[in-house]
């Protein structure tokens, strides 16, 4: 009786060590990938893309919007810092593995208002403003008069992918208007548990 209690004890402190990994490995893979973002190598930070999103919104594509944002004249943008706050269980589903995470994100974007008219300046503060609220909720967005500029702090979701359930994590972003693209490219089930 001991020797069958100390096997059942070992099993479950294998399965939750195995659990434990394997979400280490996915916040660990996720963090390089929020890294490269934050460096602004966006070419390299495709590595960690599930392949199944560019089938829906190109590479290419992904690329110049990044690009795009990061370049764009009229607001510095910076990514600050992220942190993985949730990951669930990793389920196997059709041949592949999946977790999803909730992660934090803090965006400082500031407007360049060198040279601006001040009627001007306030008017595109307050259109970056309530959009920023609309798009984040008002909890996630704070302006900073000093610096005409916003942080944002959006919670948001992602799903890892691995073929083999313990490295080689993907990641597909989610944004909450995306129902129908991810129905499109996740197994129905992963898809049902974000929306």
């Amino acid at each position: 009786m001991i020797k069958y209690t100390y096997l059942l004890f070992i099993s479950v402190l294998t399965i939750s060590f195995s659990t434990a990994q394997g979400q280490n490995n996915i916040e660990g893979a996720f963090m390089a990938y929020q890294k490269l973002l934050q460096e602004s190598q966006f070419e390299a930070s495709m590595q960690y893309v599930h392949p199944k999103l560019f089938e829906v919104f190109p590479k290419k594509k992904m690329l110049q919007v990044l690009k795009t944002m990061a370049n764009n004249p009229m607001i510095n943008s910076e990514i600050m810092e992220a942190e993985v706050l949730e990951t669930s269980e990793v389920k196997e589903v059709e041949g592949s593995y999946y977790a999803t995470l909730k992660y934090r994100t803090r965006i400082k974007m500031q407007l360049v208002t060198k040279g601006m008219q001040p009627n001007k300046k306030r008017i595109l503060l307050n259109q970056m403003e309530k959009a920023f609220i609309e798009q984040f909720g008002e909890e996630n967005v704070r302006f900073d008069k000093e610096n005409d500029s916003f942080i944002l702090s959006p919670v948001k979701d992602a799903v890892a992918i691995s073929e083999n359930g313990a490295s080689d994590w993907k990641f597909i972003p989610v944004e909450k208007n995306q129902k129908l693209m991810m129905e499109k490219i996740l197994p129905k089930e992963i898809a049902a548990a974000l929306f």
